[in-house]
């Protein structure tokens, strides 16, 4: 796919015996359907139909599938979405995808690369592999990022003094 594809989900297993699947979805699963269509790796548009919500997963008929041992033959697809889909972004926000492999420096030096973006609750953190190939893990928040150039594909961060102290233990 092409810088203007997203990745929104995958579909993880067959679910029940009508052909249904399961799909963990990149954004919050009760929003997932609006941001149709959706296509696969090879830009073949797929027929998603959003039935429930279940265990924060997207259930879902793709393709008018209604044959479990069919809905197992997409096991592991990727689901993209136009990027033009997606909602505009306020100031401080990005998209995950975005960040991934971004250069972090702190002050002028760089610290390591983005590897992976997760959320636990808080607020989204980033995980840093390090220079040493050592992981950081920091907190997105006004504290620690001091600056997101998408452009330039580099975030600057102030790293806290007890991230500091640990890492050098």
């Amino acid at each position: 796919m092409t810088e203007s594809f997203i990745e929104m989900g995958k579909i993880v297993a067959p679910h029940g015996i009508r052909g249904e699947v399961k799909i963990d979805s990149n954004c919050n699963p009760v929003d997932f359907a609006t941001y149709a269509p959706f296509y696969d790796k090879n830009g073949q548009k797929l027929d998603v139909l959003v039935k429930r919500i279940a265990k924060n997963q997207v259930i879902a008929i793709v393709n008018n599938i209604h044959d479990r041992n069919d809905a197992e033959l997409l096991r592991g697809t990727k689901l993209f979405v136009s990027r033009k889909s997606l909602p505009d972004l306020k100031q401080n926000e990005y998209y995950v995808c975005d960040l991934l492999n971004m250069s972090v420096f702190e002050n002028a030096l760089q610290i390591g690369v983005v590897k992976d973006v997760q959320n636990y609750g808080a607020s989204d953190i980033l995980f840093i592999q390090k220079e040493n190939k050592e992981e950081l893990l920091l907190a997105m928040s006004p504290e620690t990022i001091q600056k997101v150039d998408v452009e330039a594909r580099k975030i600057w961060v102030n790293i806290p003094d007890e991230i500091e102290a640990e890492n050098e233990n």
